[in-house]
């Protein structure tokens, strides 16, 4: 299932109820990969599936985007 809602804070993220307390720039700790059913957030070891919209969200904020077919490679 995909996370419904998004809200990313100074010191994390908030992703539906579960809060995760993590340095969005800190690319060894938290990125967006793919995934066989869309794009998936990488907070080690947790997953969950996003949207596109929620992708652009998370690297706008600093989240490394490690999709291979993503023209929004940073």
């Amino acid at each position: 299932m995909t996370v419904k809602e998004l809200t990313i804070g100074s010191t994390g993220l908030v992703l539906d109820s579960v809060t995760l307390d993590v340095d969005l720039s800190n690319a060894d700790r938290i990125s967006i990969e793919d995934h066989p059913q869309g794009n998936c957030l990488v907070c080690h070891p947790a997953r969950a599936r996003i949207t596109d919209e929620q992708a652009s969200l998370l690297i706008n904020a600093g989240v490394v985007d490690r999709r291979r077919c993503s023209g929004l490679q940073t």
